[in-house]
């Protein structure tokens, strides 16, 4: 209960102040960090690097950097969630949040690892709206959930489903497996439908049904044609990002965190642990990734 109202109570100033401005600059608070496991730092501007620790503030511009076995979930002004998976670095590096003139803007890149977008209310002002960008491809959101991964196992993936043939090649840090999740059962209103647009080397793919995925191989090249991802892939999300859908191979849209539909400060958190499919730290399965570094 004493965390409960101190977690509450630190939730109410934040909010107090990033409501200040719709518009947030550099340094502004943007959210708050809602669960963390293991060893996940931030780095704001030039100060050194700390441990992130449930109920700090996010900053616009923050580095957060997950190490192996360890991931950490973001809730944002907007009611938009990221989690983070192991080896991922996320930066924010764009938040307008001004639902009145239906002009809100949000930007991210990430730079490798894995990681799940859930979308909020920032969404729903239109297409162009939300933007996250990998080394290699742009994608935006509107109104769904989806997840990405990063680096030499995604390229393993995509050789696994045929979208890359064994001999060409693909930037072993940067190539980007996207992966469409679909709204969650609980989602209301205008997030009842969505898609995802990824785009990279002068063409683009639009997703727009759950388990469709999409894989681009360097910054050059353009997103391969939508594929239904493998089930043995969909695992490796769910046990890194610690939550599964409700329809395993058949991907019926999982169930959103109830606590997305309370802003930011009336959170009432039972406890600690933001997603309700939270569950604890597993190795990942047995899926040996290429050795990265260089071409393939």
């Amino acid at each position: 209960m004493k965390n409960t109202k101190s977690l509450l109570a630190s939730l109410t100033v934040l909010a107090v102040l990033s409501t200040a401005s719709s518009a947030y600059a550099a340094g502004e608070v943007i959210g708050i960090n809602a669960a963390v496991k293991g060893d996940v730092t931030i780095q704001t501007g030039a100060e050194e690097a700390k441990q992130a620790m449930v109920k700090d503030p996010l900053h616009i511009g923050d580095e957060v950097n997950s190490a192996q076995l360890s991931t950490m979930q973001l809730l944002l002004k907007d009611q938009t969630i990221f989690t983070i998976g192991p080896d991922c670095v996320l930066t924010i590096d764009k938040f307008i949040y001004d639902p009145d003139n239906n002009s809100s803007i949000l930007s991210a890149n990430v730079a490798k690892g894995m990681f799940r977008f859930m979308s909020g209310n920032i969404s729903k002002s239109g297409p162009d709206s939300v933007s996250i960008n990998t080394p290699v491809a742009s994608m935006g959101v509107r109104g769904t959930i989806v997840e990405a991964l990063i680096g030499a196992e995604a390229i393993a993936f995509a050789r696994q489903a045929g979208v890359l043939a064994p001999n060409a090649k693909a930037d072993a840090d940067g190539a980007t497996l996207f992966v469409l999740r679909g709204p969650g059962a609980r989602n209301e209103g205008k997030n009842t439908r969505g898609e995802v647009k990824i785009s990279s080397g002068g063409g683009s793919v639009v997703l727009r049904k759950s388990g469709l995925a999409t894989f681009v191989a360097n910054k050059n090249s353009r997103p391969s044609d939508p594929f239904m991802i493998a089930e043995s892939i969909f695992e490796v999300f769910n046990q890194r990002l610690r939550s599964a859908p409700t329809g395993g191979p058949s991907f019926k849209p999982f169930e959103l965190s109830p606590y997305r539909k309370k802003p930011l400060d009336r959170l009432d958190f039972p406890s600690f642990d933001l997603d309700p499919h939270v569950i604890d730290p597993d190795p990942s399965p047995n899926v040996p990734p290429p050795t990265p570094g260089g071409n393939y």
